[in-house]
């Protein structure tokens, strides 16, 4: 049986535990090199998600992804101590969850405990694991920083983006307004208005140096979509689907109205991080009631 989550418990456990996580160990100098680039964090935040579940209701595999942790950061060789430090920053953030959204199960006590002392017991002791396969880095971290901020009218300065592109972007806004007032549900008709969007808006942007980044995501999110049978989700993944990439839509409608048409936006990449992190919750979503045994990245 797979994993389920009520829709707002979802949303919390975003928001509450598993961005804060990651924020925490883009921190730590020493647990850094867990989430070194975008497929990394993507698999991490993924993982996290299916064993914060799991926690409330799965002492088996929540012992078998403790496990799953020790062995993934003893080949990222990271130090059990740190590995020790990085399960009890997220256990903290889980108790956190747990409480502050009253998710009562009458066995998470009795599993966390459990678990504690198997986190206890493995960065006390010498466990030696066969190295895996590197992981294959399809989409390189994002790299840009404040200090290299570029505004949209200094970005047009440089004359990067050719013309035909750039109009093919601009009419992409009144799209993105259609499809906010046609589609209030998703279904096959609002899926292949907006895969079309992103289709020719990835096909503009792979011309521009500075929006290649942007350009691969989108082009993935598109594979995923196009392969994506809506008769398989179901009513919560449906509504969850939708409101994302409803969101998405708008989001796009306005970074195309500040950089491409009205050139205001300060910096060109305010964009960049926040779409990531939709397709990461989409991804999310899309996989969330799974109950396969895939390899995921702690």
């Amino acid at each position: 049986m797979g994993i389920r989550l009520a829709k707002h418990n979802l949303t919390t456990l975003l928001d509450d535990l598993i961005f804060p996580l990651e924020r925490q160990i883009l921190n730590e100098p020493s647990l850094a090199n867990i989430l070194s680039n975008a497929t990394s964090i993507s698999k991490h935040n993924f993982a996290i998600a299916k064993f914060s579940i799991n926690l409330l209701y799965d002492s088996d595999k929540s012992h078998e992804t403790i496990h799953k942790v020790f062995e993934t950061h003893t080949n990222l060789n990271i130090d059990k101590n740190d590995t020790v430090r990085y399960l009890n920053i997220f256990l903290d953030l889980h108790q956190k969850w747990v409480e502050k959204y009253n998710i009562n199960n009458k066995n998470y006590i009795q599993i966390l405990n459990s678990i504690q002392n198997t986190i206890d017991e493995l960065g006390s002791e010498d466990f030696f694991f066969v190295e895996e396969e590197e992981i294959d880095n399809t989409i390189e971290q994002m790299h840009y920083t404040d200090e290299k901020k570029i505004s949209a009218s200094e970005y047009f300065g440089y004359n990067e983006i050719i013309d035909d592109n750039l109009a093919a972007i601009i009419e992409l806004s009144d799209e993105c307004e259609m499809i906010t007032y046609k589609y209030t549900q998703l279904d096959q008709n609002f899926l292949n208005d907006f895969t079309h969007i992103i289709h020719i808006l990835s096909n503009a942007l792979f011309s521009s140096i500075e929006f290649k980044d942007v350009a691969y995501a989108m082009n993935n999110l598109m594979n995923e979509l196009q392969s994506l049978d809506i008769s398989t989700l179901d009513e919560i993944q449906k509504e969850l689907a939708y409101n994302l990439l409803y969101q998405i839509n708008q989001d796009i409608q306005n970074w195309i109205q500040t950089i491409f048409i009205d050139k205001t936006a300060i910096d060109i990449h305010y964009f960049d991080a926040s779409f990531l992190a939709n397709i990461e919750q989409f991804n999310i979503m899309l996989n969330f009631h799974q109950d396969d045994d895939d390899d995921f990245l702690f």
